[in-house]
């Protein structure tokens, strides 16, 4: 009876420690985060000068208006660029208001972002503006939602991207990571701002996520908790099989 105690024992608390696998039930606040639709349900753009550009929606690996070289998406088949059809100065917003439910837990969020400047340098400029100075940039910012849409002052809550001066003329897709979980009951909006007078500058992103597992998930069972479970109930057979064998030869 010992022994069938403690092969019991041992057996619960391995299944116990490895039963919990990601939370079930959690969720993407982000709409159409990765373009996969192939527009730009649940973003919404807006071209600050009236340029002949806008962002748009590619994939392969050139521009879908100039035909310019550029890194192919980097999962999905699609992403978001910014692009123009004549070289002229252009300011591009791309933007998503995010509501983060009350209760939600963490909320960590994630986006890939990419930029081929072709121009020498990257020039920080008057703002957002393309007059009267020089700016040559692409920042990625959280918002304050009922802040102007180029503000770059007070309604920016977090800078979570800028390019500046010196940085390379191509910076490869580049993971970045922020959360929402101070934001819960709240919403916030996520920008993508583009910017450029001297020259092309192809700004894009992918890959957005906002992932909340809910304060009331149910813990999930995880592929090693279900196999823990089929060795521990191989094993208990084994015991009691071996146990009436010998019960059978009297040994």
């Amino acid at each position: 009876m010992n022994r069938l105690t403690g092969l019991f024992s041992i057996l619960f608390f391995t299944f116990m420690a490895l039963s919990y696998g990601p939370v079930a039930g959690a969720d993407d606040l982000i709409v159409n985060g990765n373009f996969k639709t192939g527009d730009f349900e649940g973003w919404t753009t807006d071209d600050l000068t009236q340029c002949e550009g806008n962002w748009l929606i590619y994939s392969g690996n050139a521009t879908p208006s100039t035909g310019i070289e550029i890194l192919p998406p980097p999962s999905g088949g699609f992403a978001a660029v910014t692009d123009e059809i004549e070289l002229e100065p252009c300011s591009l917003l791309l933007y998503q208001d995010i509501e983060v439910p009350g209760g939600a837990g963490d909320v960590l969020c994630s986006a890939v972002v990419y930029v081929r400047n072709l121009n020498n340098d990257y020039i920080i400029g008057n703002g957002l503006d393309i007059s009267p100075n020089k700016n040559q940039q692409y920042r990625v910012d959280l918002m304050d939602p009922d802040a102007p849409l180029y503000d770059i002052g007070a309604g920016v809550i977090e800078n979570l991207f800028q390019t500046l001066p010196g940085d390379p003329q191509s910076i490869g897709y580049t993971t970045l990571e922020f959360e929402l979980t101070d934001f819960a009951g709240q919403t916030v909006r996520l920008r993508a701002a583009s910017v450029n007078n001297e020259g092309q500058l192809f700004s894009a992103i992918d890959e957005v996520t906002c992932l909340t597992a809910g304060s009331h998930a149910i813990p999930a069972l995880s592929e090693w908790g279900m196999i823990a479970a089929a060795a521990g109930l191989m094993m208990v057979g084994v015991y009691f099989a071996v146990k009436r064998r010998k019960a059978a030869t009297g040994v």
